[in-house]
């Protein structure tokens, strides 16, 4: 069989490949959303040099001071606008986004092509199997509960007095309404005319 019983939907070949598909969209949108917040904090810093022309020379000497160190620990100066920045990142986010959604459109297209497949080469089968076992255990219970009636009513035909005290019976009601499969409109005739439509009995 092509699917292996023993595994979920989520370890079928395709599936994983997808699904790591999705995973490297997921981890480049986490960049261009660190790149936006990185450009929102760069607007927001320009901002604050220029309000910032009337700040005591020692201030000014001091956040140059924090830039050097900052370039000193590996820090980049950037030269591209702030703005730019921003715009080109929220680009790419729209861009990632619409690849998700159609990453998951594929993924649920392979999720149903791969239930067809376990259906059709492993449930199927075993639960037509099934099935007609439990059908056959009925109509066999069936024709045993028809004797119990019988030998029951032959007892009452012969004049006996039936005690349930003797005599219980012991038999679920469900089971009673089970009916023969003999007789049309049971549940167990009906049970063996769905399973001749389903091509599952003869």
């Amino acid at each position: 069989m092509k699917t292996q019983t023993q595994k979920s939907v989520h370890e079928h070949p395709r599936v994983v490949a997808k699904q790591a598909e999705i995973r490297v969209v997921e981890d480049r949108l986490k960049l261009a959303i660190e790149r936006e917040q990185a450009a929102r904090a760069r607007l927001r810093d320009r901002v604050a040099v220029i309000r910032s022309d009337d700040v005591a020379p020692e201030k000014k000497k001091a956040a140059k001071a924090r830039k050097l160190q900052k370039l000193l620990s590996g820090g980049v100066e950037s030269g591209i606008d702030p703005a730019d920045e921003l715009q080109a990142a929220l680009r790419e986010q729209q861009t990632l986004r619409e690849g998700q959604i159609a990453l998951a459109a594929e993924l649920r297209e392979i999720v149903a092509d791969v239930s067809h497949e376990f259906a059709v080469d492993y449930l199927e089968p075993r639960l037509r199997d099934d099935t007609i076992e439990l059908y056959e255990h009925l109509a066999r219970g069936a024709t045993v509960m028809a004797r119990i009636r019988a030998r029951t009513a032959d007892a009452l035909r012969l004049g006996y007095h039936v005690s349930s005290a003797y005599v219980p019976d012991l038999v679920p009601p469900t089971a009673w309404g089970l009916g023969d499969p003999a007789d049309f409109g049971s549940e167990l005739a009906r049970m063996r005319r769905a399973l001749a439509q389903q091509g599952w009995l003869k």
